[in-house]
């Protein structure tokens, strides 16, 4: 029972950790200063641990780990689109 709500408590942990920096990535459209080896990291790590939910069937660790891969991908994703834009200065600059 106790080792339960371990789980629960800790996946439950897991898949909300980088929900507040998904959501500030996006609401300020701004990802200049994460680091984009710790999210690759990220996303990895949850994948391998969401294959090895899945194969045993272990819902905490598929719940948890796939709200942590779409959030690491959300925040590469915006981070590369980010990326590519022109700042307000080279915009100016280039003319």
């Amino acid at each position: 029972m106790i080792e339960t709500s371990v789980a629960i408590v800790a996946s439950v942990l897991t898949a909300f950790q980088l929900i507040p920096q998904t959501i500030k990535i996006v609401r300020e459209k701004n990802s200049k200063g994460i680091s984009r080896t710790t999210f690759r990291m990220i996303t990895l790590s949850s994948s391998l641990w969401l294959i090895h939910g899945v194969n045993r069937l272990d819902f905490a660790i598929i719940f948890a780990n796939s709200i942590t891969f779409i959030c690491a991908v959300t925040v590469l994703s915006l981070h590369s689109k980010n990326k590519k834009k022109p700042s307000g200065n080279a915009a100016r600059h280039s003319n």
